[in-house]
């Protein structure tokens, strides 16, 4: 009996010795309470739970010295190493690692560029995707009806920066949107998107200007980049002007100018916008005039447009920002600049050596055509050698509603297109009109008049 007893005492010693040394562990479970992007709550749970102290490092630089603490993880890094430590009084530590044992899912933050933002119908432009975070789906939409949706991981992957042909006028605003893990993130640009048959996006180029803040340059009021820093010019304020000159080197009718003071993204710098500013032009960068002098009203991602009432002639544009939103602001910032023409569209042929018009011995002054007409007709005429041309449209009262080429023409046949609007861009009445053209100068002047009836 006595036999039995000591056994089983020392049976259950071992057990209790055994029991104890199996569990004196620092190994955890955890359990995710909650999540969304950039954040994640996780509660853990110890496998040994009578320890004497508990001592978690959650690897952000948080600890806790619970037995079952629960901890909100935010995104400084994706991964999470975590290590917990547990002893008793008088033993020793033991340590219990754990790499990368949370993910946080990153947030996606919807992002894009595009650019040839301007132009006729048929415009391609590309769209460059600058998302950032987890995002594994991207739907795009061109605001013409349209809509393409991608997907990362995938043979479509390679389409993620999409390209899109607009092809009616209108104004287009764009937006990204994309989702997955990390959440929904959108990105919506207004009137991104400018196609116009009528009139002619002019691009320029810079001459010279003020100076700037490092890396933000004049030359990005040019570069078609409607957001973000890298798109923007700061010039500093006491120094901010830019002169710049149509990369045709051409004279143009200027018909409205548009500027894009705010970019649709967040900005804390809000006091650096500009405020006050004049738009001056000139034909030969020696006399300017004041075309225009205003305030933006600085609106978020909108495009805020200047249209000419009268004739307005440059060659030149020189834009100068007199102030900022704030009083005291070191630098003025303005995103984007665009100048709009309402030149007359011209189309020129090459004279090979088969063409009639080698023939040529004289001007010639052909019929429009359709006549009548509306709202579009073309007109052409012949030249036998080279010389200064002026083609003009007046009215039955002969004053002159528009001037539809000037300067010198080479030899050969030249069309030109009337859109039936004025010197101002707007469309004249129906009737009949005369169109006269003028060749040569001095004593050797020449000029032919038609008749052409407008009928809507």
């Amino acid at each position: 009996m006595r036999l039995w007893k000591l056994g089983s005492f020392v049976l259950f010693f071992s057990c209790v010795v055994g029991l104890s040394a199996q569990t004196l562990t620092a190994d955890f479970t955890t359990t995710v309470l909650d999540e969304g992007p950039n954040f994640k709550v996780v509660q853990f749970f110890p496998v040994y739970t009578e320890a004497d102290h508990y001592l978690w490092d959650f690897g952000d630089g948080a600890i806790s010295l619970e037995m079952q603490p629960t901890h909100r993880f935010n995104s400084v890094k994706k991964h999470h190493t975590v290590k917990l430590t547990v002893w008793n009084d008088g033993e020793p530590p033991i340590v219990h690692e754990k790499p990368n044992v949370v993910e946080v899912v990153k947030p996606s933050f919807a992002n894009f560029d595009g650019y040839e933002i301007v132009g006729p119908p048929g415009l391609e432009v590309v769209f460059t995707n600058l998302t950032g975070g987890s995002a594994q789906f991207h739907e795009w939409t061109y605001g013409d009806g349209e809509k393409e949706v991608f997907r990362h991981g995938t043979k479509r992957d390679e389409r993620v920066n999409p390209i899109h042909v607009f092809r009616k006028d209108g104004v287009y605003d764009i937006k990204l949107k994309c989702h997955g893990q990390g959440g929904e993130s959108s990105l919506l640009i207004p009137g991104m998107i400018y196609i116009d048959s009528h009139y002619r996006y002019r691009r320029l180029k810079l001459v010279e200007s003020g100076a700037t803040y490092p890396g933000h340059s004049w030359d990005n009021l040019i570069d078609h980049q409607v957001h973000g820093s890298a798109g923007k010019v700061a010039a500093k304020a006491d120094d901010a002007w830019a002169l710049f000159v149509f990369t045709d080197g051409k004279i143009h009718t200027l018909q409205k100018f548009r500027f894009l003071a705010d970019d649709v993204l967040p900005n804390k710098w809000m006091t650096n916008i500009v405020n006050e500013y004049e738009f001056w032009v000139s034909t030969d960068n020696v006399n300017f005039e004041l075309a225009y002098s205003g305030q933006a009203t600085g609106k978020k991602g909108k495009w805020e447009i200047v249209e000419f009432t009268q004739p307005t002639f440059a060659r030149y544009v020189k834009i100068i920002l007199v102030s900022a939103r704030g009083r005291n602001a070191r630098y003025i910032e303005l995103f984007e600049l665009q100048v709009f023409t309402n030149d007359p569209i011209r189309f020129e042929k090459e004279i090979q050596d088969n063409d009639e018009n080698v023939l040529q011995e004289s001007y010639e002054l052909n019929q429009n055509y359709p006549n009548p007409f509306n709202p579009r007709t073309t007109i052409d005429f012949v030249l036998p050698e080279d010389a200064e041309v002026e083609l003009k449209i007046f009215n039955i009262q002969g004053k002159c509603v528009r001037e539809l080429a000037s300067g010198a023409y080479p030899f050969g046949k030249h069309s030109v297109i009337w859109d039936s609007r004025d010197s101002f861009g707007t469309y004249v009445a129906s009737g009949t009109y005369l169109y006269t053209l003028r060749v040569g100068n001095g004593q050797n002047q020449q000029v032919f008049r038609k008749q052409m009836i407008l009928l809507k």
